[in-house]
């Protein structure tokens, strides 16, 4: 074995061993209740009379094409599903999770 196969070998490992790959793979973990929860809130937005109207259009488009798993539907354009203050799933912006503003740029 060469030095640098073995050099590779040890930083792989390192990596692995120190859970490094997930921040270079960009994915965020999240649990399968929080995944319950999304999939829970698509559905229940469809008959909600306080969900926007265009979100409710987009859910049931959603459900119509992509069948009855909510887990499979995807968020409206310009909407994830977020937390409010009393840890609650809500509705809101993409840009409110996405961007921290010109303030926190380095």
């Amino acid at each position: 074995m060469t030095p640098k196969t073995i050099i590779s070998a040890c930083l792989i490992s390192l990596f692995l061993l120190t859970g490094v790959e997930a921040a270079f793979a960009g994915k965020k973990h999240r649990s399968a209740a929080f995944q319950t929860g999304k999939a829970v809130l698509k559905r229940n937005s469809i008959n909600d009379p306080k969900t926007p109207r265009h979100i409710r259009g987009w859910l049931k488009n959603e459900q119509r094409t992509r069948g009855d798993n909510a887990r499979k539907w995807r968020n409206p354009k310009g909407y994830d599903v977020g937390h409010d203050s009393q840890g609650n799933l809500r509705w809101e912006n993409s840009n409110m999770n996405r961007s921290r503003g010109g303030k926190f740029k380095k």
